[in-house]
């Protein structure tokens, strides 16, 4: 029995698609995946985030701290560069 050129390709084309209809599922899941991850990391980032009064707070007692052997020349751009912060 001789194959001719289309049985070829038509079988050729059943097992691609087959694979693809099997790769699907896989993708999906994967995408889920990485979505719930990244949606579980975000939460534990905004519920360990300093509101921002705290963050005020911390700024201020780093400005208190700042050992006088900071306030030479430079010091206003050191202040400059915490405000940005």
């Amino acid at each position: 029995m001789e194959t001719t050129h289309p049985n070829w390709w038509y079988t050729a084309k059943a097992v691609l698609r087959g694979k693809l209809i099997a790769l699907n599922p896989y993708i999906k899941k994967v995408e889920r995946s990485q979505i719930n991850n990244l949606t579980l990391h975000l939460k534990e980032l905004e519920k360990n985030k300093p509101s921002p009064k705290v963050a005020k707070e911390e700024k201020l007692i780093t400005y208190k701290e700042a050992p006088s052997s900071l306030k030479t020349s430079w010091s206003s751009e050191i202040v400059i560069s915490f405000s940005e912060l």
